[in-house]
């Protein structure tokens, strides 16, 4: 049955962009400072929060961290040290925004392995080797206590607890970025909280832990993998459980048949570049979706992308008319620079490349000031109800951020088929539609949100928040499962 869509509105937060094209400075021009203050003024001039997180009440505080940073960045010389780029995130953390972070866009060339060691000697460790935890587990340890392996093998962990947390330290690495004993993650005792996480080249990631078994041996971080605690004397891991369609775990889209009541769709990623994909592996599966009463759609572990991406499954989910919140960019010349950049990103449609063009050049003629290509209330309706799916179950975590958190508001939220299961969202969404600059030294972005949701000024904003599930499932259950099962009865 064929849709027609009757109002082509829809918003579009795009999260992950091209880079400008600015030119790293070479290692000898460049000094920590020449980065900090940098992204200090890339946030004061482009941000869409700052003006809602730099306030009266609060702008000495701020003022006062930034003269200690700038401050702390002089004698700071080298700009590729872990303690440089720390400064930076001791900046970002002020204004409590996941969706404003560093991220290391390009590999330095030819950095001699010395260098890089060099670089992270002082990162914290634990003093066990893995002989002496070994001895230290033959006494009685906490239960999360144990050598965590991830699925590919590249890591192994000890996980000790200390003072109320969990701290992952290093048993085998690459011996080059990471050497043993060096503090990976930490994890809470309250399983509420997220973990600290940190990547290949040390910078933090908020990251929500889920362990997949009653016992709690395996343990899910999302994007970031799938660890499994080992027995001590095989060196193997405990459990055998595996994600479902283990064989096709590594694809971002996967669509798979249970039975012939119920399908699961995986979607592990809505960055443009799957848009595509998702699209044909929906368009593949159109005939099992038209006639199966019911459908999982499994987004855990999904950090975000392009509203575009998931628009193929609208008309699945599509049950009434409803109403979209809009919102609001902040227009200065490199958020114009932004949208000139995506009107030659080729993962987007012509019409979305030629939508992009008309918000670069209005946004230049609101330099200082917000703007909106939308109303402020958006009015999304179909002309048709679709018979199947007859009822969906969407699996969510707290790893869902940014475009899949307007999923799960809008076409999820909105439907009477649908019904949410798992962990509340990532809640970074209020401030959205990021850009990423090159700093000027080393190969480190900052990436930051150009536009604001009406939702803050409304009092239903979602950051540090999140969207609630409308059935909490934890490691006790399997989600697919239980929620076949749910459909099903």
């Amino acid at each position: 049955m064929k849709l027609k869509l009757l109002k082509k509105t829809a918003l579009l937060f795009i999260t992950t962009t091209l880079a400008s094209l600015v030119q790293p400075a070479t290692a000898q021009d460049c000094h920590c400072q020449d980065n900090v203050k940098f992204v200090i003024n890339k946030i004061e001039a482009n941000y869409s929060g700052f003006t809602d997180k730099v306030t009266a009440s609060n702008q000495q505080r701020y003022n006062a961290l930034k003269d200690s940073l700038l401050s702390a960045s002089i004698t700071e010389k080298d700009f590729a040290s872990s303690s440089c780029v720390n400064l930076i995130q001791k900046y970002i953390a002020f204004f409590k925004d996941r969706h404003m972070y560093t991220y290391q866009y390009k590999q330095p060339p030819a950095i001699h392995p010395d260098t890089i060691r060099k670089q992270f000697s002082s990162w914290p460790k634990v003093s066990y080797t893995k002989a002496s935890f070994i001895k230290y587990l033959q006494t009685k340890p906490k239960p999360l206590e144990g050598i965590w392996t991830i699925a590919d093998e590249s890591y192994s962990v000890g996980l000790i607890y200390d003072k109320g947390a969990y701290t992952a330290f290093i048993i085998k690495a690459d011996s080059l970025y990471w050497m043993p004993g060096q503090v990976k993650f930490k994890i809470p005792a309250k399983p509420t909280e997220k973990a600290e996480y940190y990547l290949r080249n040390h910078s933090i990631e908020s990251v929500a832990i889920n362990f997949k078994t009653p016992e709690k041996t395996v343990m899910e971080t999302g994007a970031y993998g799938i660890w499994y605690k080992t027995d001590l004397k095989t060196g193997k891991a405990i459990s055998n459980w595996k994600p479902l369609n283990a064989q096709l775990s590594s694809q971002i889209v996967s669509f798979t048949q249970l039975n012939n009541k119920t399908n699961v769709l995986t979607i592990k990623n809505f960055d443009s570049h799957y848009r595509k994909t998702i699209d044909s592996v929906i368009t593949a599966n159109a005939v099992l979706l038209g006639k199966t009463d019911n459908l999982i759609i499994d987004v855990r572990g999904n950090g975000g992308g392009a509203d575009i991406s998931y628009r193929p499954l609208k008309k699945y989910l599509y049950t009434n008319p409803y109403r979209i919140i809009g919102v609001d960019y902040w227009c200065s010349p490199d958020n114009v620079e932004k949208w000139n950049l995506l009107t030659k990103d080729m993962d987007f449609p012509k019409e979305s490349r030629k939508n992009f063009k008309t918000y670069a050049d209005s946004m230049a003629v609101h330099i200082g000031g917000y703007w909106s290509p939308f109303a402020e209330i958006i009015e999304e309706k179909m002309d048709t109800v679709l018979t199947f799916p007859k009822k969906i179950a969407v699996l969510m975590d707290g790893n869902c951020g940014s475009t899949t958190e307007q999923f799960l508001l809008d076409p999820v939220s909105n439907s009477t088929k649908v019904v949410k299961m798992g962990q509340h969202s990532a809640g970074i969404l209020d401030y959205a539609s990021l850009h990423s600059i090159p700093m000027p030294c080393g190969y480190l972005e900052i990436d930051y949100a150009t536009a604001k949701s009406r939702r803050i000024k409304m009092g239903k904003g979602i950051d540090n928040k999140g969207i609630q599930p409308d059935i909490t499932l934890d490691a006790t259950v399997d989600w697919i499962d239980y929620a076949r099962k749910y459909l099903e009865k």
